[in-house]
């Protein structure tokens, strides 16, 4: 380390910077502010800013020793974590560690000016063992730097310089953390608990898809003169239940599948009835329905709604972030119609009304709470089901309770005044309805819950006083709605406002498809076989040393054969996100220690993993295609 600051290693480190943070440069350069530089008792420089030293005056490098003492002794790999590091001490002692990434979050532009200007840190950067974030700190950068990392058992580690300088900027950076550990959790688990189910549901729904309309069927259909009023399945949905059935003709009604037979029971039949959850499950809100609704369909939503009696299946279907979606159209933006995808059946309904070009968008049942101490509607099927499987071990109040229990508690800001009970999960879907760009106003109508932030909360007579609705007009709307629905097979139109058959569409291409998967899964599986024999010609590397070279270059073909077929591989790589995030960011161990240990062994393991895994996906889409071609053709 240097004992002065050096332009020339500031510029060294900036450019590795750039390379693989855009932008970052600029914000360090343009810091203008001065800290002051002294020198410890050791000789070491010291950063002072506002009269606080940010390291210890009498041996700065014992001090970072001793903040690192016991944090990492096992060969594993970990991540360390940073909020804050001052001259970086602490983060040029946590690169001398093996099979440590450290990664360094920093609120002052100014402070790395500094850091940079002392120590070179460029390798490190090129490398990926140090990574950097400054304030501002967007979601794509955390993902981009925790990339093949965040699998990893990581330890936050506060800096006592830094926070006693400026406590609340590098708090703020360990919560923008957690919130985004949280997220990727939640988003992690989802994958791997679903990955199998969406394909299955996607590629069984496909049938009955061919009689429905694509949603953007239904953009703009209110012109911005009707009102649409978004209904979840919240607790206090009950509380308004007598209103929402009073003005019933003054709107248009979207219900999430969870609240469905709670409107449905109270004498409220819907328009339209959003649908997007892939468990089995999702059907039974839908069971002993015979309105007029029409279902809003995410095509990976459980097959075995649209396996139902009722005129409600044939709705709608939206598109889908997923690459099957190809089956169903070459532009799904311009074909079928996207809308914001925010986590919950809620936060699509509301996208939706959006994009219906409603004159406002009205919210009830959106609690995002436990209002009473309950999680959902009285009424809600998913409350209802408790009837059947209710025990003396197994009471309504406990079940109850460990749905108020899964996640961690939070307290929000009650609509009633003081606070109220939620959770993280239901915190992130608060943060959308408040941070999402509104094009039309929004009145949240609802009695209970929590505040959402930049949303009115009129009681719901007052809204309808003071708001003028011309009944034809959102009569003809739900009329038109109807009629959307009427024809027999579903179309699309392209870009050109060309009419497309969606049945045929679908036939030619599974067809296409299971031809492809018939040639692909021959090398799948020659993959696997030859990435399991090299697997163990490594792990005994002194008996075959002479036929590695060639199994290696055996597999090098097979590899570029394989990663060709690109569109093949996406489609596939869905049904895997298991395999691919064990791969990619060690999820569920992955690697013994033995195998992270030897690096060629790992590399092994890792493309043995793949190759099973891509056999798997294969087997199962090829049978889920075969069946519903034969069900296609017999329609």
């Amino acid at each position: 380390m240097n004992t002065s600051s050096d332009e020339s290693v500031l510029l060294k480190n900036l450019k590795a910077l750039s390379s693989v943070s855009p932008g970052i440069e600029e914000r360090i350069l343009q810091s203008e502010r001065k800290l002051e530089v002294k020198t410890s008792k050791t000789g070491f420089p010291i950063l002072v800013a506002d009269g606080i030293s940010l390291h210890s005056a009498m041996d700065p490098v014992t001090e970072s020793k001793r903040l690192l003492e016991g944090l990492k002794k096992e060969d594993e790999e970990r991540v360390f974590l940073f909020f804050g590091a001052g001259i970086g001490y602490s983060i040029q002692e946590s690169l001398k560690r093996k099979n440590v990434t450290t990664v360094w979050m920093e609120a002052e532009a100014i402070v790395l000016r500094y850091a940079l200007s002392y120590f070179d840190y460029s390798e490190f950067i090129k490398s990926g063992s140090l990574r950097i974030l400054l304030s501002p700190i967007l979601e794509q950068d955390l993902y981009a730097a925790f990339r093949g990392i965040s699998g990893f058992p990581i330890s936050f580690i506060a800096h006592r310089g830094s926070n006693q300088w400026k406590k609340e900027s590098y708090e703020e950076l360990r919560f923008i953390a957690e919130g985004f550990f949280h997220k990727k959790d939640v988003n992690i688990s989802t994958l791997t608990r679903f990955e199998r189910i969406w394909t299955r549901n996607f590629i069984t729904n496909l049938p009955a898809l061919s009689g429905m309309q694509p949603i953007k069927t239904l953009f703009g259909i209110c012109e911005g003169k009707v009102d649409v009023l978004v209904c979840g399945a919240g607790p206090s949905l009950l509380l308004s239940l007598e209103e929402i059935r009073s003005y019933r003709e003054r709107y248009v009604i979207i219900s999430v599948d969870t609240a469905l037979m709670v409107l449905w029971n109270s004498g409220i039949d819907p328009d339209l009835v959003f649908s997007v959850d892939p468990q089995a499950l999702n059907s039974k809100y839908l069971e002993g329905y015979n309105g007029k609704a029409k279902i809003v369909f995410d095509p990976t939503s459980s097959y075995h709604s649209l396996r139902l009696p009722g005129e409600f299946k044939r709705g709608f279907f939206t598109s889908s972030p997923f690459p099957l979606i190809k089956i169903l159209s070459s532009n799904p933006e311009e074909e079928i119609g996207v809308i914001d995808f925010g986590g919950s059946v809620s936060t699509n309904a509301v996208s939706l009304a959006e994009r219906m070009e409603a004159k406002n968008v009205l919210l009830v049942g959106q609690d995002l709470s436990f209002p009473d101490k309950l999680a959902h509607c009285k009424g809600a099927v998913l409350e209802e089901r408790l009837n059947y499987i209710e025990s003396r071990k197994l009471r309504r109040e406990y079940h109850n309770h460990k749905q108020m229990t899964a996640l961690p508690v939070k307290h929000a800001p009650s609509l009633k005044g003081g606070t109220i009970r939620t959770n993280e999960k239901l915190m992130i879907f608060k943060k959308w309805f408040e941070d999402h760009p509104k094009k039309n106003p929004w009145f949240n109508l609802g009695r209970e819950g929590v505040v959402l932030e930049g949303i009115p909360n009129p009681k719901f007579s007052e809204y309808i006083q003071n708001n003028e609705c011309n009944f034809d007009v959102v009569g003809s709307v739900r009329e038109k709605i109807e009629r959307l629905c009427e024809s027999k097979d579903g179309t699309l139109t392209s870009i050109g406002f060309e009419n497309i058959d969606l049945r045929k569409r679908i036939l030619s291409e599974l067809t296409s498809l299971s031809i492809q998967l018939k040639g692909f899964s021959e090398k799948v599986k020659k993959g696997k076989v030859l990435s399991d024999r090299l697997y163990s010609q490594i792990k005994s590397e002194d008996r075959f040393k002479d036929q590695i070279l060639k199994s290696l270059k055996e597999m090098d073909r097979i590899d570029e054969e394989v990663s060709s077929r690109k569109g093949l591989t996406e489609i596939l790589g869905m049904s895997i996100q298991r395999t691919v995030l064990m791969i990619t960011e060690g999820y569920e161990g992955g690697l013994t220690l033995e195998e992270k240990k030897n690096e060629r062994l790992g590399i092994a393991k890792k493309s043995l993993l793949l190759y099973q895994g891509l056999e798997d996906a294969c087997t199962l889409h090829s049978k889920l295609i075969s069946k519903t071609i034969v069900q296609l053709s017999k329609s």
